[in-house]
């Protein structure tokens, strides 16, 4: 958990991944609550004592609650109850149906706005039964993430007789006023300023507003989890019995059963299984059933699964399973499913013409269940979030909850495009890459994401197209714009590389990699001097950076502005980058000669050249040998004239 602070003087550091690092938390079954029911306490005026009521009031549910906000929803009197959750119900409405009406008011304050606030946030209301004071405060909030009514709740039991209720308003002079005439089973509006006691209307009884029902979870151990987002990366092929290939994904649905012969309910399922192979068939369901007891930590080597399947006379493929498409399938379970737990045995997958996943079964599930849930991945995104719901309700169609949805469904999509990319499955990675940038075109992280890919395939274009929505819809790091830059230099588009870069220069001006790449754009351009100043200046930053530094040192050695040419900086910079280099380096040897040869040491230069030329010779890149040679016999020549 984040790491918490005692007093200002704590010396802890804080942790910068909280969310990342609580997320990970309930993924692995951690709870926020500790799996705790709904508690209620009820005071039993007895010098401030309190009894566990939970059960009795019908309020334990089993949920991992967050907020209660008390109103009285249907003016009968009461309070009733909107508790929300983190888990579903989302939210659950309680009505309270107390008989008596007439043991309770309730009263509702307004400031005067000038020297109060109109809410009147603050005020305290104290109201005097039989010598018994009840009093109440009007607060903004109460507890996390909640604003119950405004209206204050007073329980009277029994009470005949009118009363008075004394408010003391949220003023710089706490100004006290007394109302008179209150009556229980009413409801009052309370102006400061104004000494009246004013009646409110309850509101007409609504329909179609009903209480949650406290109903007992089934005891069943299986799950069914359709999914929402549907993600390739699944499908695969392995050798069945006699050498037949497997596979998913070939047009029509597949259900792949994973089992072992140790198991019962395996047994069991794999016999309804054989006994409703028409149904199967007609539904055009494919059945792949993979046996674990080869990789099974209750291997049983007595029992051969395969065998046993060809005794049961078992009329659908099969095949032993293996680690890969276990773990392929153990992953797409836990991105979907929030307690990242190994999966059970037996579990299944139920997958469309493509290969993708519609619905994990955990545990045993009928026939027709499975056979109904075929169409489920016709469905769009939207009716497949409604029939994955685990209870019934009705889904809230606005659009910042479309959007949240959106996002939710795109970053399933990017953790699996990360997965497949990283696996070497640049096919597979591209199409969720995309899926999810089409789900939420500003995924800015998708987006660069999917650039960086294209890169890596050579897809200048398509990269740069990504990184420039990526740019248009938040900054990017300095390092992808940079990406950006080198992608254009690739297109061959000179003039957007430059402006883009300037662009970095300008806001990073201790970027090195921008400051060396205008740099070589000045030189190619035949503006020597730029490339020499812009040199400079990263080297300055970095002055160990060897690429950048030989380059230089090629310039002022070879440069015909005598301007320019500088043959002694040369050498000193080419001898620091050979002894960097380990006198291994055929382009800082090369760069060393031309030095030389700048200061009219030929003989020297040969020498050198001669040596670069031997590496290359032995390990190095032999394309280079037509202008090292070159300038090899140009050397030996100038040599042989000094001599």
């Amino acid at each position: 958990m984040p790491e918490t602070f005692d007093s200002k003087d704590d010396k802890k550091t804080a942790n910068p991944v909280p969310h990342a690092q609580l997320s990970r938390m309930i993924e692995q079954g951690r709870s926020f609550s500790g799996k705790e029911k709904n508690c209620v306490y009820l005071n039993t005026g007895n010098n401030g004592l309190f009894t566990d009521v939970s059960f009795s009031s019908g309020l334990d549910f089993s949920d991992d609650g967050r907020s209660v906000a008390t109103v009285d929803w249907d003016h009968d009197g009461d309070l009733d109850l909107f508790i929300s959750n983190r888990n579903a119900p989302r939210i659950r409405f309680l009505q309270n149906n107390h008989k008596d009406s007439k043991e309770s008011v309730m009263i509702k304050l307004k400031g005067n706005g000038m020297n109060s606030n109109l809410d009147a946030i603050g005020a305290r209301v104290e109201i005097d039964i039989d010598g018994k004071k009840l009093i109440k405060t009007s607060r903004a909030g109460e507890g996390f993430l909640t604003q119950s009514s405004e209206f204050l709740h007073f329980g009277l039991k029994n009470r005949q007789n009118k009363f008075n209720a004394i408010v003391k308003w949220p003023d710089k002079n706490q100004t006290v006023e007394t109302f008179e005439g209150l009556s229980a089973g009413n409801r009052y509006l309370l102006k400061q300023g104004k000494g009246k006691t004013e009646s409110l209307n309850k509101r007409q009884p609504l329909d179609g507003t009903e209480g949650s029902k406290h109903e007992i979870p089934s005891s069943s151990r299986a799950a069914r989890i359709p999914v929402v987002p549907q993600l390739s990366g699944t499908e695969f092929k392995i050798n069945g019995q006699n050498g037949k290939i497997l596979e998913t994904a070939k047009g029509k649905p597949t259900l792949v059963f994973i089992w072992a012969s140790w198991c019962g309910a395996c047994i069991q399922k794999i016999e309804e299984l054989t006994i409703r192979s028409s149904d199967i068939r007609k539904a055009g369901l494919q059945i792949i059933a993979l046996n674990v007891d080869e990789i099974s930590q209750h291997s049983d080597n007595s029992k051969d699964g395969l065998k046993l399947l060809q005794k049961m006379n078992f009329p659908f493929a099969n095949a032993k399973a293996n680690e890969q498409i276990l773990n392929s399938l153990q992953e797409n379970h836990d991105i979907h499913v929030g307690l990242n737990k190994p999966m059970p045995i037996p579990t299944a997958f139920l997958m469309d013409s493509k290969g993708r996943v519609s619905v994990i079964y955990k545990g045993t599930h009928s026939i027709d269940v499975i056979l109904n849930d075929i169409g489920y991945s016709k469905l769009n995104r939207k009716d497949r979030s409604i029939k994955s719901a685990a209870l019934d309700g009705i889904t809230i169609n606005h659009p910042v909850a479309v959007k949240t949805g959106d996002l939710q469904a795109a970053s399933l999509q990017f953790k699996r495009a990360v997965s497949e990319e990283t696996k070497g499955n640049l096919k597979g990675a591209e199409d969720h890459y995309i899926w999810a940038t089409e789900l939420v075109p500003d995924y800015t992280v998708a987006q660069v994401r999917l650039a960086k890919l294209y890169i890596r395939k050579r897809q200048w274009k398509d990269a740069a197209s990504r990184m420039e929505t990526a740019l248009n819809y938040h900054p990017i790091s300095t390092n992808d714009q940079f990406l950006l830059a080198k992608t254009y230099l690739q297109l061959g588009e000179n003039k957007k590389a430059f402006n883009k870069l300037s662009v970095i220069h300008k806001k990073s001006p201790s970027f090195t990699p921008a400051i060396f790449e205008l740099a070589a754009i000045y030189v190619k351009g035949g503006n020597t001097l730029e490339s020499v100043n812009y040199y400079r200046k990263g080297l300055k930053i970095d002055p160990n950076n060897i690429k950048a530094s030989n380059n230089l040192a090629w310039l002022l050695a070879t440069t015909q502005n005598k301007n320019i040419r500088n043959a002694d900086e040369a050498l000193a910079i080419a001898n620091k980058i050979v002894n960097l280099t380990s006198n291994k380096n055929p382009d800082a040897l090369d760069t060393l000669a031309a030095a030389l040869a700048a200061k009219g040491r030929y003989s020297e230069a040969v020498k050198i050249l001669g040596r670069a030329i031997g590496i290359i010779n032995s390990s190095g890149n032999k394309a280079l040998l037509k202008d090292y040679k070159k300038r090899l016999k140009s050397y030996k020549e100038k040599a042989s004239i000094d001599e």
